[in-house]
C-alpha cells in the first residue's frame, strides 16, 4: 500500500494527509490550509459581513433573474422526481409515469389547507419522510375524477364513449 504524504495545517497545527479531501488547492497548485480551518475562517468573515453580503445578493439576483428562474426550476422537477419515486413512480390509479402528468393527491382531502400551511408542498411531504397513509401519486386525470368524493373510472371499469 502507498503511503500517503501528510501535511501539518499552519493554522491549528494538525497533521493530515496531503490530498483534496482535506487541503484546498490554492491557485498555484500547493496545499494550503486545511478544509475545516479555511470553512471556519469563512464563516466568521461572512458573518461580520452580513449587510455587504446581503447587499451583493440582492444586486446579482436582480441582474441575473433568468439563473434564478432556471435553478428554482430545476430544483422543483428534483423534488418532484424525488417525490414520485418514494410514492412508486407512477400513478396509483391508472398507472401514468410520465412526470408531467402526475401530481400529489392528498388521501384525506386536505390538500387546500396543506398548501395554505406550507410554502413548498413537495419539500414538505419530503421533510415527513414521504407518508404513504397521506399522500399518493395520481396522474391529473384520476385525480380530478375522484374529487368531490366521486371514484375514478379506472376503478369501477366505466367506459367513456
Amino acid at each position: 500500500m502507498e503511503e500517503v504524504e501528510h501535511r501539518t495545517c499552519p493554522k491549528c497545527g494538525e497533521p493530515k494527509p496531503a490530498t483534496t479531501k482535506f487541503f484546498y488547492k490554492s491557485k498555484y497548485g500547493t496545499l494550503y490550509r486545511c478544509k475545516t480551518c479555511v470553512n471556519k475562517y469563512q464563516r466568521i468573515r461572512r458573518h461580520g459581513r452580513r449587510d455587504e453580503a446581503n447587499k451583493y445578493h440582492r444586486e446579482w439576483s436582480a441582474a441575473n433573474p433568468d439563473k434564478i428562474k432556471l435553478h428554482a426550476r430545476n430544483t422543483k422537477i428534483k423534488l418532484k422526481t424525488e417525490l414520485v419515486d418514494a410514492y412508486g413512480g407512477c400513478c396509483a390509479c391508472c398507472g401514468e409515469t410520465e412526470l408531467e402528468f402526475l401530481t400529489v393527491d392528498h388521501i384525506n382531502g386536505d390538500g387546500q389547507q396543506h398548501r395554505a400551511r406550507v410554502n413548498d408542498v413537495y419539500r414538505d411531504i419530503r421533510n415527513m419522510g414521504y407518508p404513504k397513509e397521506s399522500f399518493r401519486i395520481l396522474c391529473m386525470n384520476c385525480n380530478f375524477a375522484i374529487r368531490f368524493g366521486k371514484t375514478c373510472p379506472h376503478q369501477n371499469g366505466d367506459k367513456v364513449p
